[in-house]
């Protein structure tokens, strides 16, 4: 129906950054049969939906691409008149020129208006033409001379004609608006739908407003489908495909009936077997059926709706089934604000839905909305609605180790630090590991096969499909490379820690690193003296090496290093040291400041 929409001035310099009196008109581009509109509470999006909905004229361009067509046949036709002009030295045949002048190109359509009038006007008054018309000339040409031209500007008026009346109906391009608020029900509230005249009031009592829009809240369904079941035969057949309807697309078959109860003022509602009051039932069913009784009463008419947070009252599951109902019905267009995650789910895998983010932004004392159409891909709508990995059961924050004792190591700390926390009563929640946060290990130099950093060689795996905005902590030496180091820099700014010395082991404080290896030689402090240890010494050189140094002989079978230097058995070893470190305060300052940052980044994810 609309593929966009040419804001006018007073719209556009409300919503769009940087706009002012002298902008051009903006366009709410990538418009689709489902347009949904998120953003935080108060962002503006459902005012943004009334702008639109108020506009007496919109200018618009449809999907049907006839206005390409016009325009070809238009620029066809004043070619052929430029041609002649030029071959027969005349101008402004018939005077026609002056009213050829006045048509243009058209790239949009305006609602309201009849497109068809001026072009038509036009080509009537050529195809009115029973003789040879007065028109200006350099070279003196006779009557008889002009003959062929006007049998042929005749006759290219005539096609021009063909496709005006085939790219545009009789009547104005019109579509039908309806609105629906979130103040809706089918439980009458009184004689009147004091529900739709709340709106009215509110959102629709300026005399801009000519005609005022058609809101829609359940409230007089009661008198409508009274007034059908006891209209013609059409009107009650009406009624009972709605009824069919609603039992396909929503009760998996089952016999749905409703009927207006006698002498009082609410529904009787059959499904299945059962019957029951209208208010006895769910709200949810009382939604679905205020949202799709004017969907599916449309016939031909070409309707706009506008709903307000369609998924109140119901099931995640419903919601589903919701928009898949809408997009079943070729005549309608729908603008949705929402605040459901479940609704933005559907259009990771449908083509005919846009979602735009609605956003605000205080500058200078002035309150600016902006509104973006986003990528399906796009997190932000969701970031928008404040949704976690945990509403779906995964984890909100993940932290990327090189390796699997990294991992160890880190949350072994972790826990001692939100220990601490309990203990001086500054942490009052529980903070759970694969609840809120989970370690992942991306296997040190294997960080190149994810896309950190997309260098284009190979193709990589993308992370951000993978989990939520994630820390990634790495080695000193696990960035050899300053190039890769700076682009992981750009990329992740705070959200990327390089160990403050060589591995992670290296972060173990000299006395758990004596006890560890008086634990290994079974020998006391007094048969093995370690007070020469210094954490500055064994910082950045691996740590195997530091142990075979400082004790000068291997005493321990097999010793304590690899070939690369690094400490042997490193499993073995941080299960040691894991069991000898039972304190927060046993940390390193460089060790407690590292465990801060993770802490600080997994409430900043969790939002505690």
């Amino acid at each position: 129906m609309i593929k966009r929409i040419f804001l006018p001035q007073e719209i556009s310099s409300q919503y769009f950054e940087g706009e002012d009196e002298t902008t051009p008109l903006k366009v709410l581009d990538h418009l689709s049969q489902i347009n949904i509109f998120v953003g935080e509470n108060n962002s503006g999006k459902s005012r943004f939906l009334r702008k639109i909905l108020i506009q007496n004229s919109l200018l618009i361009e449809q999907f049907d691409g006839q206005i390409a067509t016009y325009n070809e046949a238009f620029n066809r036709f004043k070619n052929f008149l430029t041609g002649q002009y030029v071959s027969l030295h005349i101008s402004n045949y018939g005077e026609i020129d002056n009213k050829l002048s006045q048509l243009t190109n058209i790239e949009n359509i305006k609602t309201g208006v009849s497109m068809k009038q001026a072009p038509l006007a036009v080509v009537d008054e050529i195809l009115g033409w029973n003789n040879i018309q007065n028109f200006a000339y350099q070279v003196h040409h006779s009557n008889q001379d002009m003959i062929p031209f006007h049998t042929q500007l005749i006759q290219e008026a005539g096609l021009f004609k063909n496709v005006i009346d085939s790219t545009f109906p009789d009547e104005e391009v019109n579509f039908s608006k309806i609105y629906i608020p979130t103040l809706r029900g089918l439980r009458k509230v009184g004689e009147k739908d004091y529900y739709a005249t709340k709106t009215q009031t509110d959102y629709f009592s300026s005399d801009d407003i000519n005609p005022k829009p058609k809101v829609f809240t359940g409230q007089d369904l009661y008198d409508q489908i009274k007034e059908h079941l006891l209209g013609d035969n059409s009107k009650r057949e009406k009624i009972s495909q709605y009824q069919n309807f609603l039992s396909t697309s929503f009760f998996d078959g089952e016999e749905i009936a409703l009927v207006p109860k006698l002498d009082k003022d609410y529904l009787i509602v059959k499904i299945g077997n059962k019957e029951e009051p209208i208010h006895d039932k769910g709200d949810g069913i009382q939604s679905l059926i205020i949202l799709t009784f004017n969907l599916f009463m449309l016939d031909e008419v070409k309707t706009l709706f506008f709903i307000e947070e369609p998924e109140l009252y119901l099931h995640p599951g419903m919601q589903r089934k919701l928009l898949n109902v809408f997009k079943k019905h070729p005549n309608a267009q729908l603008f949705l604000t929402t605040h459901s995650n479940h609704l933005l789910d559907m259009t990771m895998d449908e083509y005919d839905m846009s979602v735009f983010t609605v956003k605000t932004s205080s500058k200078d004392n002035k309150r600016e909305v902006f509104i973006n159409n986003v990528s399906k891909k796009d997190d932000e709508p969701l970031e928008l609605l404040g949704v976690k990995n945990s509403s779906v059961f995964l984890v909100n924050a993940t932290i990327w180790v090189e390796g699997i004792t990294d991992r160890l190591y880190l949350r072994h700390y972790l826990s001692l630090y939100i220990a601490s926390l309990r203990q001086k009563k500054k942490l009052n929640l529980d903070i759970e590991e694969d609840t809120h946060y989970s370690f992942v290990e991306y296997g040190g130099n294997n960080i190149t096969h994810w896309s950190f950093l997309d260098t284009g060689e190979e193709p990589t795996i993308n992370v951000s499909t993978l989990c939520s905005k994630l820390l990634l902590i790495t080695d000193k030496d696990g960035i050899t490379k300053n190039t890769r180091k700076q682009g992981l820099k750009r990329l992740l700014d705070d959200r990327l820690i390089i160990l403050p010395v060589r591995e992670i082991e290296n972060l173990i404080s000299k006395e758990i690193l004596s006890s560890v290896i008086h634990e290994y030689e079974g020998k006391t402090e007094t048969e093995l003296n370690l007070s020469n240890i210094s954490e500055n010494d064994y910082k950045s050189i691996y740590l195997g090496d530091y142990i075979h140094q400082i004790l000068k002989r291997r005493t321990r079978k097999g010793g304590y290093k690899e070939k690369s230097g690094t400490i042997k058995n490193k499993m073995d070893f941080c299960k040691k040291t894991i069991q000898k470190t039972t304190n927060f305060n046993q940390l390193t300052p460089s060790t407690q400041e590292l465990i801060k940052k993770i802490y600080k980044f997994i409430i900043s994810q969790n939002r505690l």
